[in-house]
């Protein structure tokens, strides 16, 4: 019986020739075997992240990039892998990305930018980034919830 929910969801593809953090882990599939995947969105089932934890207490680790991605590709029989939908997919998806503190505004009220996933912002004021650490010491802290 199929599966309903996938242990993990990523925006992933087969890792390129010559990665360049290759080897520098203490962990290294067969390179074609390697699945690399965008960083900043990724969904672990409980069940797949109690695996990656058991496995590094067994110093099976690896860069964010590769390590869950390749786990669950590696683990077939248990794993089931599904992309990151591009509808859902915001149109500041890159690593570089930069939002104007307008661009990021305009976001915010558009309605089909709801519920889609960006890269983090670097607008300062789009963050709400306070600009300075003496501003964050001096910052007003936020009420308890109760």
């Amino acid at each position: 019986m199929p599966r309903l929910h996938p242990d993990y969801i990523a925006d992933y593809t087969p890792l390129w020739p010559d990665w360049y953090h290759w080897k520098e882990s203490t962990w290294r599939p067969p390179y074609d075997k390697a699945i690399f995947k965008k960083q900043h969105v990724q969904r672990h089932s409980t069940a797949l992240l109690r695996y990656l934890y058991s496995i590094t207490l067994l110093d099976v680790v690896a860069y964010g990039e590769i390590f869950a991605s390749t786990v669950c590709a590696l683990q077939p029989h248990w794993c089931v892998m599904a992309p990151l939908e591009r509808r859902f997919i915001g149109p500041a998806y890159d690593w570089n990305a930069f939002l104007t503190d307008d661009q990021v505004a305009a976001m915010w009220v558009d309605p089909a930018q709801q519920g889609r996933w960006n890269h983090a912002v670097l607008s300062r004021k789009g963050r709400k980034c306070k600009s300075s650490l003496g501003a964050l010491k001096n910052a007003p802290s936020s009420p308890v919830p109760s």
